[in-house]
C-alpha cells in the first residue's frame, strides 16, 4: 500500500514537472507555426490539453477550417472540471467565447488590466485578426499595445514583432518613424527569417528599398514573398538583371494575387524591353489572370499586342485597352484607341462597305446595259414591222 502511494505521488510529481509552463505556452502561441508546435505536444497534463484547445480554437478563427473547431471542442471536453491554473482557465474561456459565440463577445471578455502573459498572447492574436478583417482602429491600437508589452519579455517571438511592424506600415495611425526606430532595436537581436520577413514587408510599403535589400541579405532562407519584395526593390533601384534572376527563382503562383500580378507584370516589362514580345505577352496575360483589377497590366497587354505578329492583334489590343477603363485618364490609351477605331472603321469600309457598293454599282450598270439592249431590239422590231 505504501509503495503504491509512493508510486502515485512520484507520477504526480513527474507529471507536474513536465507539464507545460505558462512561459513556454506563451512562446508557442506567439510563434509563426504555433498550431504545428501544439499538434506536436505529447504531454497529457491539463495545461497541455488546455493549450491544445486554445491553439485549435485560434486556428479555427484564423483559417475557418472546421477540423480545428472539432478538435477545439474535443480538447475542451477532455478538460471537464479538472482544475486549471488561473491564466490557462481565463485564456481558455476567452477562446471558447471566440469559437462558440463571436469575436466581439470574446473581446468584451478581455480585461487588459488583469490579463496574464498567456491571455495577452491570445488577446493579441484576436485583436490583430479583428483589426485586419474589420479595420477597426481600436482593435489595431490594442493589438499594438499588447505587442509592445509582450516584446519586453519575449523579444524574439514572431507574432508581436509581426503585429507591430504590420501596424505601423499598414495603418493610418502607424508611424514610419516608430517603424524605423523599432527596426533598429530588433535587427541587433538576430531576429530570424520570420521577423525579418515582417520588417521587409513594411519596408516595401514605405518604399524603403535600400533598407529592404540590406535586411533581405540577412535572411538565411528567404520566403517567396520576401523574394518578390527584394526583386521589386532591385527594379526600383535600377538593378533589373538581379530582379529578373530573383523573380525567376520565386514561386510566383504561391504569392498573394496582387503581388503575383505585379511580379508577372515586371517580368513582362523586362521581356518587352529585351524585344521578346511573345514572352511579354505571356507574362502580361498571367498578370491579368492573377489580378483582373491590375489596370496597368491590362494596358501593357493591349499595347504589347500591337507589337506582336498575332493575326488578331488589333482586335485584341482594342479589347484590352477598352477593358482597362483608362481611356479618359491615360493619353496613350486614348490616342491608341482612337487610332484602332479609325483603323477598324476603314477596315469595315474597305472589306464590307466598299465591296457592297461596288456590287450595287455593277448591278446598276448591268441592268442599264440590259435595258438599253432590250429597248434597242424593241425599236428595231417596230421598224421592221412598220
Amino acid at each position: 500500500m505504501i509503495k503504491r502511494t509512493l508510486l502515485v505521488l512520484s507520477l504526480l510529481i513527474f507529471s507536474t514537472l513536465f507539464a507545460i509552463s505558462e512561459d513556454k505556452a506563451v512562446e508557442i502561441i506567439l510563434s509563426k507555426d504555433y498550431i504545428f508546435e501544439i499538434s506536436s505536444l505529447e504531454g497529457k497534463e491539463v495545461t497541455d490539453i488546455a493549450l491544445k484547445a486554445i491553439g485549435n480554437g485560434l486556428a479555427y478563427i484564423e483559417t475557418l477550417e472546421w477540423n480545428y473547431k472539432d478538435r477545439f471542442f474535443d480538447f475542451l471536453n477532455q478538460l471537464n472540471d479538472r482544475g486549471l491554473p488561473e491564466d490557462f482557465e481565463y485564456s481558455t474561456d476567452i477562446v471558447e467565447t471566440l469559437v462558440a459565440t463571436s469575436t466581439v463577445s470574446s473581446l468584451n471578455l478581455i480585461d487588459l488590466d488583469k490579463t496574464s502573459n498567456l491571455s495577452k498572447a491570445v488577446a493579441l492574436r484576436i485583436y490583430f485578426l479583428d483589426w485586419v478583417q474589420t479595420k477597426d482602429p481600436n482593435s489595431g491600437k490594442d493589438a499594438a499595445k499588447l505587442a509592445m508589452e509582450l516584446i519586453k519579455k519575449y523579444p524574439k517571438t514572431y507574432f508581436p514583432n509581426k503585429a507591430l511592424f504590420y501596424y505601423h506600415s499598414h495603418s493610418s495611425f502607424g508611424s514610419k518613424e516608430i517603424f524605423e526606430e523599432f527596426r533598429k532595436k530588433v535587427l541587433p537581436l538576430n531576429p530570424g527569417d520570420d521577423i525579418l520577413a515582417s520588417i521587409i514587408e513594411g519596408e516595401y510599403n514605405f518604399g524603403m528599398y535600400k533598407e529592404l535589400l540590406e535586411d533581405y541579405q540577412l535572411m538565411d532562407a528567404p520566403d517567396d514573398l520576401s523574394r518578390f519584395f527584394a526583386a521589386f526593390a532591385n527594379i526600383k533601384l535600377g538593378q533589373v538583371g538581379t530582379a529578373e534572376i530573383i523573380l525567376k527563382n520565386t514561386s510566383i503562383s504561391s504569392l498573394p494575387k496582387k503581388y503575383a500580378s505585379v511580379a508577372y507584370e515586371e517580368l513582362g516589362n523586362i521581356s518587352e524591353d529585351e524585344g521578346n514580345i511573345d514572352s511579354a505577352l505571356f507574362y502580361y496575360r498571367r498578370a491579368v489572370e492573377s489580378d483582373s483589377s491590375n489596370r496597368d497590366a491590362i494596358v501593357k497587354l493591349g499595347l504589347a499586342y500591337l507589337k506582336s505578329n498575332d493575326k488578331d492583334r488589333y482586335t485584341l489590343a482594342r479589347f484590352y485597352l477598352e477593358m482597362s477603363g483608362l481611356e479618359d485618364y491615360n493619353e496613350e490609351v486614348a490616342s491608341t484607341l482612337s487610332y484602332l477605331r479609325r483603323k477598324l472603321l476603314s477596315g469595315i469600309i474597305l472589306k464590307q462597305v466598299a465591296p457592297l457598293i461596288g456590287g450595287v454599282v455593277f448591278g446598276l450598270i448591268f441592268l442599264e446595259y440590259f435595258f438599253k439592249r432590250r429597248r434597242k431590239k424593241q425599236e428595231e422590231r417596230i421598224k421592221k414591222e412598220s
